[in-house]
């Protein structure tokens, strides 16, 4: 791999905790000369790492010539919300019609990451952890079309959801206990029970960001 293409990769996952760290506004203009300045480089790293996220849905190009972060509205955050449902839930039914042997030590670890890292105040871990739950989550089901889909997806709710909502702690606990108790379920073959609790979940997230989405719209 060139030193270019690795700082292609640099600037993008760079670009991804901003989005994460809650610095990124609807609709504002990437300034690509703040990216080269924070992170002391030229601008063509910068432009291949935002055309990446473009792909990924993380970005828009405007035919000014432009990126810009992205901007939904309540209904598109309802249609983000009723499509990972549909996508996380599929994932579930996979794993019980191929019998397949999920990954419990890797998921069970990642809820306890969440709760270590919400004890000690880190946030920005904390959030990692819970997107990192339910990528894992869908990759178990080993359907690769899936889990694009739902990356593509997860990343426009990440993208909503950090921008409009506010992360207290003691939601990361929240999350903690319906992870552990979804893998619970998992485990014990109640997956009807496991897909219920997976869809109040997501609706739980939904809500909490439609509440702050109203004050901004």
């Amino acid at each position: 791999m060139s030193i270019k293409q690795n700082l292609d990769i640099a600037i993008e996952k760079s670009l991804y905790n901003e989005i994460i760290e809650g610095r990124w506004i609807p609709n504002e203009r990437i300034k690509i000369e703040r990216i080269m300045d924070e992170y002391s480089v030229s601008r063509t790293p910068v432009i291949q790492a935002l055309k990446k996220m473009q792909e990924r849905g993380l970005v828009v190009f405007t035919n000014t010539g432009h990126f810009y972060t992205p901007s939904y509205s309540t209904k598109d955050l309802k249609d983000i919300r009723n499509l990972r449902i549909v996508l996380e839930t599929r994932a579930l039914r996979e794993i019980k019609q191929k019998d397949i042997d999920v990954d419990f030590g890797l998921l069970y670890g990642i809820c306890e990451n969440e709760q270590i890292h919400s004890k000690n105040g880190d946030n920005i871990l904390a959030k990692r952890d819970d997107i990192d739950f339910h990528k894992e989550l869908v990759d178990q089901a080993g359907n690769s079309i899936l889990s694009d889909l739902h990356r593509r997806i997860q990343d426009r709710f990440m993208i909503v959801n950090y921008s409009f909502a506010v992360h207290p702690l003691k939601k990361h606990e929240v999350a903690y206990n319906d992870h552990t108790k979804l893998l619970s379920l998992i485990g014990d073959g109640d997956f009807a029970g496991a897909e219920d609790l997976l869809e109040q979940h997501i609706t739980w997230a939904y809500q909490n960001v439609k509440m702050y989405m109203k004050d901004h719209i």
